[in-house]
């Protein structure tokens, strides 16, 4: 698992993912859905594209 502290940012500013979700996720003491990480990387680069135009 792959986490990155931009997600944490990203995901507890948007309320998306409860802060203390992502903590538990980082920290190992949980490990999120499979999809997910993947699921959050490509709404990042949505939006990074969507902010462009």
């Amino acid at each position: 698992m792959i986490m990155r502290r931009a997600w944490s940012f990203y995901c507890a500013e948007e309320g998306e993912i409860p802060v203390r979700t992502l903590e538990d996720w980082e920290a190992r003491r949980r490990t999120p859905p499979e999809y997910i990480p993947r699921l959050i990387e490509y709404q990042m680069k949505y939006e990074k594209l969507a902010n462009k135009k």
